[in-house]
């Protein structure tokens, strides 16, 4: 889903934000064990969804949907001390982070700009429309098992771009972050392989009702 606030001139401009904005942040997943398990699920990705890739550019998954085993070695990194860690240290004290597992998704994407695909990246965009909400926020996590440095990421209410690679993470406000893609799509770059995985922070004081889907 997204929401881009357009002015009349057409251009797409950073909203203002009912709720304090989480600021995109970036990082990498370094040790050997963590780089271990994503370069293990590259490999399976590009082998189950080979035949599937040479009819279309891209294609979404939801985690869910993959087998028991795979989901399991995803949990390692989603569920890493890393990205609960940035996401902490954002947030109030005393806030609750919530995975919102039944929503992440594997998304294996080749670039293209023919108005189909993956357009969306290359325009400015929101993921999601809920920026009212003031009690709780969602991060998403952008985590890149394959990738290179072809194309950048514009994060425009952080004031932030990165050209993720390969073992890269970045971390959003889903509602209210402004973003897109900028780069030049070459038919013979790697295969972008990623996992957007969703975490509901929920404010002090604020509560919830009932467990969150696994």
């Amino acid at each position: 889903m997204t929401d881009a606030l357009q002015s009349p001139d057409g251009e797409i401009a950073p909203r203002s934000a009912a709720a304090t904005l989480f600021q995109a942040t970036v990082g990498c997943f370094e040790t050997a064990h963590d780089r271990s398990v994503i370069d293990g699920l590259t490999k399976w990705v590009e082998e189950r969804f080979r035949e599937d890739l040479k009819k279309r550019p891209s294609r979404h998954v939801y985690v869910r949907k993959l087998p028991s085993d795979i989901a399991a070695r995803i949990d390692r990194l989603r569920d890493s001390p890393i990205i609960r860690g940035q996401i902490a240290r954002q947030v109030p004290d005393g806030s609750t982070i919530m995975p919102m597992k039944h929503t992440d998704e594997l998304y294996i994407s080749h670039y293209n700009k023919d108005r189909g695909g993956d357009q969306g990246l290359f325009d400015k965009h929101y993921d999601g429309n809920l920026r009212f909400l003031s009690s709780s926020i969602v991060v998403r996590a952008l985590i890149y098992l394959q990738s290179d440095a072809s194309y950048q990421v514009v994060f425009a209410d952080s004031g932030i771009a990165k050209a993720f690679t390969t073992y890269d993470f970045g971390l959003l406000d889903f509602h209210r972050e402004l973003h897109w893609v900028e780069g030049t799509y070459d038919p013979h770059g790697p295969q972008r392989i990623l996992l957007k995985c969703n975490y509901l922070v929920i404010h002090p004081g604020a509560g919830v009702r009932g467990p969150m889907p696994a």
